[in-house]
């Protein structure tokens, strides 16, 4: 590929007023071979928490790229007070997650969600699986879709060591 296609490609949707030019941009929608590179309870400075999983890609056109889901399980948290359905799919994910790394979590991890982000960092560092993401859409923000999550496990043996 010439440098003129390249430019041409990268700059297509690139609008250099507003968009930030160290940004890889998000992975696309599909299913990709990961592993868990961080894992565990995080709180940021704008008050927000949530249970934070980090999936790097192995192999593939987004080898190497990451891909951060943050599950916020506080009964709580505004959002999920006013859309239950948001928490209860938050629950099913991370027991997803659980089954797909390979680790069982007791009722004692679902004490709260500092707990249980402590507990899934603990158990599920290095672990492989299939992330898969989905988008659908987001009718506030039709530029930025929302992305949705599985955690898929791997048959008994793994595409990668």
């Amino acid at each position: 590929m010439s440098l003129k296609e390249v430019a041409l490609e990268t700059l297509n949707n690139y609008n250099p007023a507003t968009d930030n030019p160290n940004s890889q941009g998000i992975i696309p929608a599909g299913e990709y071979d990961t592993v868990i590179s961080k894992a565990g309870y995080r709180a940021y400075q704008s008050g927000y928490d949530a249970v934070a999983l980090e999936f790097t890609v192995v192999g593939g056109d987004y080898d190497g790229r990451r891909e951060l889901v943050n599950l916020n399980v506080d009964p709580e948290y505004p959002n999920n007070k006013k859309y239950p359905s948001f928490l209860t799919k938050n629950i099913k994910l991370i027991s997803q997650l659980a089954f797909a790394a390979d680790f069982n979590l007791d009722d004692d991890d679902w004490e709260d969600q500092m707990t249980l982000g402590d507990v899934i960092g603990e158990k599920a560092m290095g672990a492989q699986m299939v992330l898969e993401i989905t988008e659908s859409e987001n009718k506030n923000k039709p530029e930025s879709p929302y992305r949705n999550y599985q955690f898929l496990k791997y048959a008994d043996d793994l595409p990668f060591d």
